[in-house]
């Protein structure tokens, strides 16, 4: 009995105490903060972790290793401007993705001496959870390794992308990542327009693919298989997204939501202890430099702040604006916040931001209406989804005039806050936390040995098979064949007749 035990005990060991490579390789907070959360979680359940990032923990943690790649090139913080995102089309959109934190980023992964350090190891990992963004480069090391991938995306996926986990995907109601605001109810023209996007994006995105597979061959070795392959046996896609707050849309049992995971429990703000009155929290993100905007819509914004009973608390280095600005007085700068932390505190009572995922889903749970100012990528389609909810309003002409309607709407009309509040508690209603989801089907990962189960087969499908098309094709020609019998049938009767009629 005793040895049964131990047995028991061994064995759960085995599967529980895991060693896990987790890979983010994009120099981009944002991207990194979902993957760090799910590794701190993964080592307090108490497996081993190797976090590959840009973006070490501040404070060391049991069971998690850091392998900080950063450099001052990697870092991708405040490096675009307002003109070069405005002035982008979907093709250069991808392309600018693709150029920045694609190809870049897997040269520079592949580069750095702890990464070719990491190859020789002899550890012996059990699985590779890596970020489903830009491009395939890490899941190299899941082969290496010979191991089971696991793939988190920090938003929607791209476009053409989710069909190697088998996921139905229609530009007739589901809208790609770049299209300009589109819901899921859309005109025949809107249809137009997010089919072309789907398609240019996916011509865009496997322009890349040889380059990247021959980029990835140099450090993995020439016998590695293509990445394509590789993407297409990835046990597991944890999605940044949820029904409550995106869109209904049919899943796989290999993709799970868990929208939310980065949330933890909000804690009393220090920094505005000190505040008596009520706020309003700008944020434009971190990519963005906010330096950028012209010296007349930084003006516009603080001329709109400058009468308001409110304090606006701006992140944004003050410093870097131009020194000719009138700057209001109720308005304080913060080079960085805990945004969650700030966002619950019950004096907070309007987000100003750029409609970024994790900024808006945080907003959510924090139940504060969103003035959303999107400037790039999948914030457009963030904030359709926050207008069609109630919880919130887009702003396009940043004009003194605009601004300070839509502020006043969002204060001083309860359907904001009310929809805020509502939708924020559905949200919230879950059978299990976004974390304990996330958890869960990564372990079962593990005790399945990448669970060859929960696959669907429409990811071995041709495109042609997957829609029907060789089976349409038959049923096209086996009508026009009996219409062309038919007609063939028809002329020889009228034929017959002629002739009978020509003897008589």
């Amino acid at each position: 009995m005793n040895s049964l035990l131990l047995f028991s005990n061994y064995f759960i060991a085995t599967i529980y105490c895991a060693n896990i490579l987790v890979i983010s390789d994009i120099g981009i907070v944002s991207h990194t903060v979902m993957l760090k959360k799910i590794a701190k979680d993964l080592a307090e359940k108490g497996h081993n972790i190797d976090m590959v990032s840009h973006f070490p923990l501040e404070k060391p943690l049991e069971r998690y290793i850091d392998i900080n790649i950063s450099n001052e090139s990697t870092i991708l913080t405040n490096q675009l401007t307002i003109n070069q995102m405005k002035s982008m089309t979907t093709k250069t959109k991808i392309m600018s993705i693709m150029e920045k934190v694609g190809l870049p980023a897997c040269k520079l992964v592949f580069e750095n001496p702890k990464l070719q350090q990491l190859k020789k190891t002899k550890k012996k990992y059990d699985l590779l959870i890596a970020e489903f963004f830009a491009t395939d480069c890490m899941l190299g090391w899941g082969w290496y390794f010979d191991v089971p991938t696991i793939l988190v995306t920090s938003s929607y996926p791209k476009p053409s992308r989710v069909e190697r986990f088998g996921l139905p995907e229609s530009t007739g109601y589901i809208p790609t990542g770049f299209a300009q605001g589109f819901s899921t109810e859309m005109s025949l023209f809107d249809r137009i327009v997010n089919t072309w996007q789907y398609i240019e994006a996916t011509y865009v995105i496997n322009s890349y693919n040889e380059i990247i597979d021959e980029t990835t061959r140099d450090f993995f070795g020439p016998e590695m298989p293509s990445l394509s392959d590789l993407a297409y046996n990835s046990s597991l896609l944890l999605m940044n997204t949820h029904f409550s707050i995106h869109f209904a849309r049919p899943l796989v049992p290999n993709v799970v939501e868990v929208a939310g995971l980065h949330i933890e429990e909000p804690q009393p703000l220090n920094q505005i202890k000190q505040l008596k009155i009520r706020v309003i929290y700008f944020s434009m993100g971190s990519l963005l430099a906010i330096e950028s905007f012209s010296i007349d819509s930084l003006q516009d914004i603080f001329d709109v702040f400058a009468p308001l009973p409110y304090k606006g608390i701006w992140r944004a280095k003050q410093e870097a604006l131009p020194k000719n600005l009138n700057i209001s007085k109720n308005v304080y700068f913060e080079n960085w916040v805990p945004q969650l932390d700030l966002l619950c505190d019950s004096r907070v009572k309007l987000f100003i931001s750029h409609g970024g995922m994790m900024s808006t889903q945080e907003a959510i749970y924090c139940a504060v209406p969103i003035l959303g100012i999107p400037i790039f990528g999948d914030q457009f389609l963030n904030m359709k989804q926050i207008e069609d909810s109630g919880n919130g309003l887009t702003i396009k002409d940043l004009s003194k005039r605009n601004l300070m309607s839509s502020i006043e709407e969002l204060l001083h009309d309860s359907k904001y806050s009310n929809s805020a509040k509502e939708v924020s508690k559905l949200f919230k209603d879950r059978p299990m936390s976004a974390k304990d989801t996330a958890i869960y089907w990564i372990e079962y990962v593990l005790r399945h040995r990448g669970a060859p189960k929960l696959q669907s087969y429409a990811k071995q499908l041709a495109w042609y098979q997957y829609y029907l098309l060789d089976l349409i094709a038959i049923v096209v020609c086996i009508i026009f064949t009996i219409i062309l019998s038919l007609l063939l049938f028809i002329k020889r009767i009228f034929l017959s007749r002629e002739i009978k009629l020509k003897h008589l």
